[in-house]
């Protein structure tokens, strides 16, 4: 079935959604005060790596984000195990996927105690793909 999707959409196109919804999945961690892990000439589309703000509990978060929000957000690993997430931006992700899990770490990292700039996270959110 995903290769039937895929050939429908037709791989250019998928590669090119993806670039795009990479950029504005990465322009929300920005608006969130977020770090991307890697340097933006290497970044990948489809697994988005970035940084926690200092005192940030890994676990919690991750925990937060599955049982209230429903998104799993992947945990770093070795070194960098409790120091970065990583978030699936594969197959069949929209524009809305990334506004909903943009929206709900805002509202994650807020109950976490960290200030997250809603009115620049909302001018990016409301910000056409």
């Amino acid at each position: 079935v995903a290769l039937d999707m895929l050939i429908e959409e037709g791989l250019e196109k998928r590669v090119e959604r993806h670039s795009r919804l990479a950029r504005r999945f990465y322009s929300v961690l920005d608006a969130m005060g977020l770090k991307a892990f890697a340097d933006p000439r290497f970044r990948s589309n489809t697994v988005i790596a970035g940084l926690y703000p200092d005192g940030l509990d890994d676990k919690l978060f991750r925990k937060r984000m599955n049982e209230e929000h429903d998104i799993v957000i992947g945990a770093g690993f070795g070194p960098m195990k409790s120091k970065m997430f990583r978030i699936g931006n594969m197959g069949e992700v929209s524009t809305a996927h990334v506004n909903r899990t943009g929206a709900a770490m805002a509202l994650t990292l807020t109950k976490s105690g960290h200030q997250v700039d809603m009115k620049g996270l909302t001018a990016v959110l409301d910000a056409s793909s």
